[in-house]
């Protein structure tokens, strides 16, 4: 059955957060360990197939987790707030 449109957007909204947050890092790294080849196609293609990948990866303790972590920084906000008149 194919993927429709809508099912597919879904699915890059799911990380785009994550995506946006690593994949700096991630190419500057890449580069470092494996400088450029003029001329070639797979390495490059590979790396970015990689870097998503980690990327979606990653999302599953961070954006998948968001409900949790609203609560342990909901629960941090209201120690701090008792603890400080500055909150």
């Amino acid at each position: 059955r194919p993927i429709s449109d809508r099912a597919f957007g879904s699915a890059l909204a799911g990380f785009s957060f994550t995506l946006y947050l690593f994949h700096r890092p991630m190419t500057q790294f890449v580069g470092a360990i494996a400088p450029s080849s003029q001329g070639q196609v797979l390495l490059p293609v590979a790396a970015t197939l990689f870097i998503v990948l980690a990327c979606w990866l990653m999302s599953f303790a961070t954006e998948k987790q968001l409900p949790a972590w609203r609560r342990v920084v909901s629960r941090l906000m209201l120690v701090l707030k008792k603890e400080s008149k500055f909150l």
